[in-house]
């Protein structure tokens, strides 16, 4: 199943209320002869399960949720399921635009995401009062009552303020990827490519080449803007691959391996086993205790 990002366009009905809400959705996982497709938008996403579990990747993790989690996307973070065991969720669709209203004017997310390059957290817990909120919010857009529009906003206000006070991923966020990729947008077509082709065999040249730079110059942009040397990122990005994998499927070593981009498992567990510190074997065993 060959992997590749795709750049989602959201569209909302009223621009002046970039807001949407759908009840009720199934996680979607592609069986082994679609392409795998990972999205990415600029607006914030929030999955409110109300049944069943899915194994969500989102950025580079990976998230478990099931009945009562809430599942919180930031702008531009890449994103897929891929495991689905009933699981069945609220969406709520926010673009940063809904937060120029003056009366909430004072959450600046424009300030989290991109000053201080930060996110929110992506998977919350047995949060009583926000999954309150989210239903509320569901009830609100669902019956469309009288004046709901500014009822939805002071909702989306509470819950926001709730969020940043206990879930701002300050000590883990060295940026929500996606701004990372906008503040630095020469160096986008190398990452994109490494996401989408991590499995074929991508050389320094070739994404050099390909964001129009010369190689040392392409390192030093590359490196300031990821905190890793290309080779550096295409490694780690292959590792977490496996990672999943290990995780979530029942594939041989060697056949995961191959799919993340390394020629052989002798290669694989060499370099598993110097990032991760144990083999490829004994990391799957204390996943699945």
């Amino acid at each position: 199943m060959r992997a590749y990002s795709e750049y989602e366009n959201v569209v909302f009905s009223d621009e002046k209320f970039p807001m949407v809400v759908y009840p009720y959705r199934d996680s979607f996982v592609p069986d082994e002869n679609m392409s795998e497709v990972r999205f990415f938008h600029e607006q914030i996403e929030i999955k409110y399960f109300v049944q069943g579990t899915s194994t969500i990747i989102v950025g580079d993790e990976m998230v478990e949720a099931s009945k009562g989690d809430i599942v919180f996307i930031n702008p531009y973070e890449f994103h897929y399921t891929v495991v689905n065991s009933g699981g069945n969720y609220h969406l709520i669709m926010i673009d940063l635009k809904f937060f120029n209203v003056s009366q909430i004017e004072y959450i600046d997310l424009k300030r989290i995401f991109i000053t201080e390059r930060s996110a929110f957290l992506h998977h919350i817990r047995n949060d009583e009062r926000l999954c309150n909120i989210i239903q509320t919010i569901i009830s609100e857009y669902t019956e469309k009552k009288e004046n709901y529009m500014e009822v939805l906003r002071c909702l989306v206000f509470e819950f926001f303020v709730l969020l940043g006070r206990s879930y701002v991923d300050s000590e883990n966020a060295t940026v929500v990827r996606g701004e990372r990729f906008r503040q630095n947008v020469l160096i986008e077509p190398a990452i994109r490519k490494i996401m989408s082709e991590y499995a074929e065999n991508i050389t320094l040249a070739e994404l050099a080449k390909l964001c129009g730079m010369c190689k040392y110059h392409f390192c030093r942009m590359f490196k300031e803007g990821t905190g890793m040397t290309p080779m550096e990122y295409l490694m780690e990005y292959r590792i977490k691959n496996a990672d999943i994998q290990l995780k979530t499927t029942e594939k041989s070593i060697s056949d995961i391996a191959y799919e993340c981009g390394f020629g052989d498992s002798a290669y694989f567990s060499r370099c598993y086993k110097k990032r991760r510190g144990i083999t490829p074997s004994a990391a799957r065993r204390n996943m699945i205790k």
